[in-house]
């Protein structure tokens, strides 16, 4: 089964300054932007960054688990390899999970799926 992540605000309706703990910058996706793992579930990609992502998803995966993460844009397709960090249940019942990269991405590799928050 496949995570099957879609940006669920508009861009400008959820360009919003983000507390920053990662060490790089993080980028709201593109409403066109979608993001799958190898796992199961169906969820949001909610930010990404040169070091990972956060998604809100229904079904959580577990921690530090390894997996293949496709982002998906109309004209775009990128497959890394990212570790589960953290799982945090949030009021809605949802869960938000932050994903550590595998290796760091460069900003050209970022750039099609996304626009910067501002600060």
């Amino acid at each position: 089964m496949l995570y099957s992540f879609h940006a669920r605000y508009s861009v400008e309706t959820h360009c919003v300054s983000v507390q920053n703990r990662r060490g790089s910058i993080r980028f709201v996706p593109a409403t066109s932007a979608s993001c799958y793992t190898e796992s199961g579930g169906e969820g949001v990609l909610w930010d990404i960054s040169a070091t990972g992502l956060s998604m809100l998803v229904d079904t959580p995966p577990l921690l530090g688990v390894t997996l293949a993460v496709e982002v998906t844009s109309s004209w775009r397709v990128l497959t890394v390899k990212a570790q589960v960090a953290h799982v945090k249940q949030v009021a809605a019942g949802d869960y938000f999970v932050g994903m550590e990269f595998a290796s760091p991405l460069a900003l050209e590799e970022i750039e099609p799926f996304v626009i910067p928050t501002t600060a």
